[in-house]
């Protein structure tokens, strides 16, 4: 790394101008998961596809596909799992792929925030890396590992991480961020080029989606222990009335059950359109001969948005979460009674199907 000579900045005032740069407080804080597939190439010549899901509180789950062959890996947090399928059978991963996933799991970054987060930053200096003047922030976890992040001066941007290997502290590390794109106001990077030792990983995100359907469910290995019925999942407050008890007091008004049998005038509506486009087949799903019809329900609130959602039926958790993430991005007409609208859980089935 060469010196180079930069205007004098605080720790705070990078962190202000990052945040500035992905797209502002209000923006950054408005993304709730992120769901994006990558391809993953070696400089062997060998190829993977993962399908990741990363959600608020640093949890991160990653599909991965390789010559037909899937395994998940999940972080809660804490720790880090690999889930074998069809086998299902999961095992601890080592200290130093939970690394990579506070790392990767942090929408962020993980210098922001920093101490919320029980991490301590430090701005160590500038310099230049590859030709690109940097300003460079030491971030260090509660177990003492070192992470360097490298802003890039001009555009604020993370241009590298550099990381110390926990169990093998005399390697390093290097994440290349490659480029980035707006994505609903925000910035992302479009990929990244991971070095250590004489091994290259490139990886090359070809879908992006935001705040689609996540629940904490996902990221345990009971996400795939048990194929089928999923837990319904809250995805925002109760628009129910208040209503009065006998005893005075008031509360909420319950929710319906699922099977209601209640007569509406207007059943709630959504576009098969919008489904069609919503919907992904998941590529380790497609790989494995998984098919099945996924039957989705959703309690819809006075507005007709979503409000609670379970997955009732299903062949495999890869379609599951397909079908999730899918129908959480519908938009619902309300149900209508007598003029008005009513709170009502509405079925949406969702077919896989190979061709």
């Amino acid at each position: 790394m060469g010196a180079a000579r930069l205007e004098a900045v605080t720790l705070d005032e990078i962190v202000a101008r990052h945040i500035h740069a992905r797209g502002g407080r209000s923006a950054l804080n408005s993304v709730r998961s992120v769901h994006m597939i990558a391809d993953v190439s070696t400089q062997y010549g060998t190829q993977m596809t993962i399908e990741r899901v990363i959600q608020r509180g640093r949890k991160m789950r990653d599909v991965n596909t390789y010559e037909g062959k899937t395994t998940i890996e999940t972080f809660d947090g804490k720790r880090s799992w690999l889930l074998m399928i069809p086998e299902k059978t999961a095992t601890y991963l080592s200290t130093h792929s939970a690394d990579h996933f506070e790392l990767f799991a942090d929408i962020d970054g993980e210098f922001v925030d920093a101490s919320a987060k029980g991490l301590t930053a430090s701005y160590v200096g500038s310099s230049k890396l590859e030709g690109v003047p940097v300003h460079s922030i030491n971030i260090v976890d509660a177990q003492g590992l070192q992470r360097t992040y490298h802003i890039d001066t001009t555009t604020y941007l993370v241009h590298s991480v550099t990381i110390l290997c926990r169990e093998h502290p005399s390697e390093e590390e290097t994440i290349r961020y490659l480029d980035y794109t707006a994505l609903y106001g925000v910035a992302f990077p479009k990929g990244y080029l991971v070095r250590q030792g004489g091994s290259v990983l490139s990886i090359e995100i070809q879908h992006w989606k935001t705040n689609a359907l996540c629940g904490d469910w996902m990221f345990t290995p009971e996400a795939v222990s048990a194929p089928g019925t999923l837990p319904g999942v809250a995805i925002r407050a109760s628009s129910a009335p208040m209503v009065k008890n006998a005893d005075g007091s008031t509360s909420q008004l319950a929710d319906p059950p699922i099977d209601d049998s209640t007569m509406i005038d207007e059943e709630p509506t959504y576009s098969d359109e919008q489904l069609a486009n919503v919907v992904v087949y998941p590529l380790a799903a497609r790989l494995n001969a998984i098919e099945g019809t996924v039957l989705v329900a959703v309690l819809l609130g006075l507005d007709g948005k979503i409000e609670r959602m379970a997955v009732l039926e299903s062949p495999h958790p890869l379609l599951s979460d397909a079908a999730a993430f899918g129908v959480s991005a519908l938009t619902f007409t309300p149900a209508m009674l007598h003029g008005s609208p009513l709170r009502v859980w509405k079925k949406v089935p969702i077919d896989f199907r190979l061709q």
